[in-house]
């Protein structure tokens, strides 16, 4: 597998502005205004990638939609716990480490930084994160809109911001291509033009690492499901070697397994936690995470089979499932796996609806399913006489991943989400 380090990033910036629709291109347009202001500094095109990319993913410790509309306000003060859980995320994963600092103090107060311990680039970033919730992008009369920005940012400098960036934010905005990108809809183009350094990445562990950020920030969304993609991709991988499967598909089970699930950062929380029966109108749009999770995975260049099977993972044999109703014989060996992993995880797991089911009750469940011809009989016989083994490992599996969950601190009723 040959991937795109910078495709990466993309499609994972894309994802966390499905985190809240309200915000739209939040963190493009925070990269667009940062990039605007380094385009008036004298740094290297190195330097700016790095400031940039921080930009792009900066609110990766946003997981609601309450905290974003509390974030969207320009003058909101005092919030840095995602900071710090952006921070903890990205401080274990390669490359991305060199970024964690940035986002760490991407909301740190400039007459608070006592001990100069703040860099340039989150002072940058929270300069164009803040301007984001106060520039128009179409505004009737540009040099009127251009002089209320300025004025109010003026009365900021020396309290919120380094007021050494003002000069260079002034001439950003005097650039007429500045408002003419945005309102042509192309800032979102000009910021991924402006990564003149890609790499690419061939180490699986590289790959799954980064990765591993997709599956916690789509299971992180919500307490019950906060080890459900860690869950998957390490049932399906198990499953695989079980089923006698070559390395390297055992790989992209694995991966595919991380993934499976992204796009449901576009379903709103509480229809995730609903209780209760769903409507017809209400399974449709839990039903439209998976053409969101295609249309992420579609940005990674290499990424055809992985997305294949992740977004065949609610397709059944008989036809009945979702979204294409693909039946055996369109449906892969990894497909099969993938779907079986995702019913066994989910049947192990609590849900707002029912509490975890016993070993002996999911067995019930996937023979029913495989009688039905729903699931595939070869494969769950595999399950069902490993079902010891493959129950304890996901047990293991939940306990270490809300280990994780709870050492971020990201407590749903501490943080009023």
């Amino acid at each position: 597998m040959l991937v795109s380090r910078n495709q990466l990033l993309f499609a994972f910036s894309e994802s966390l502005d499905y985190v809240e629709s309200i915000v739209g291109s939040h963190h493009y347009d925070t990269a667009y205004i940062a990039l605007s202001i380094l385009n008036e500094m004298d740094l290297s095109d190195e330097s700016v990638q790095e400031i940039v990319t921080a930009a792009v993913i900066h609110d990766v410790g946003v997981f609601s939609k309450n905290l974003y509309g509390q974030l969207k306000n320009y003058d909101f003060e005092d919030e840095s716990r995602h900071a710090k859980i952006g921070y903890s995320l990205l401080n274990k994963i390669h490359y991305y480490s060199n970024f964690a600092e940035t986002i760490l103090y991407h909301h740190h107060r400039y007459d608070q930084n006592l001990f100069a311990c703040v860099p340039l680039s989150s002072q940058i970033v929270f300069l164009s994160d803040r301007l984001t919730f106060l520039i128009d992008k179409s505004p009737a009369d540009i040099a009127l809109h251009k002089k209320y920005i300025l004025d109010k940012v003026s009365d900021d400098m020396g309290k919120r911001f380094n007021p050494a960036l003002f000069p260079f934010l002034e001439r950003a905005l005097e650039k007429n291509s500045f408002w003419a990108n945005y309102k042509n809809g192309i800032s979102k183009d000009i910021v991924k033009a402006s990564f003149k350094y890609d790499r690419k990445i061939t180490d699986h562990e590289e790959i799954k690492n980064f990765l591993i950020l997709f599956g916690k920030i789509t299971d992180y969304k919500s307490s019950f499901t906060a080890a459900h993609s860690t869950g998957v991709s390490r049932i399906a991988r198990e499953i695989g070697k079980l089923y006698g499967l070559a390395h390297t598909t055992i790989s992209d089970l694995e991966i595919a397994g991380l993934v499976h699930d992204i796009g449901k950062l576009a379903v709103d929380k509480d229809l995730l936690e609903k209780n209760s029966s769903l409507t017809d109108e209400e399974f449709e749009t839990i039903k439209s995470h998976i053409l969101y999770s295609h249309k992420i995975l579609s940005m990674i260049g290499g990424f055809e089979h992985i997305a294949q099977i992740a977004c065949s993972h609610h397709e059944r044999m008989d036809g009945s499932g979702y979204p294409n109703r693909k039946t055996e014989r369109n449906l892969s060996t990894e497909e099969k796996i993938l779907m079986i992993a995702d019913i066994f995880t989910a049947l192990s797991e609590n849900r707002p609806y029912r509490p975890a089911m016993r070993k002996d009750a999911v067995i019930k469940i996937l023979k029913n399913m495989a009688l039905q011809k729903k699931i595939c009989g070869k494969i769950n016989t595999t399950v069902i006489k490993h079902m010891d083994h493959l129950y304890s490992l996901n047990t293991e599996t939940q306990k270490q991943a809300y280990k994780e969950y709870g050492y971020l601190n990201f407590n749903t009723r501490k943080l009023a989400l």
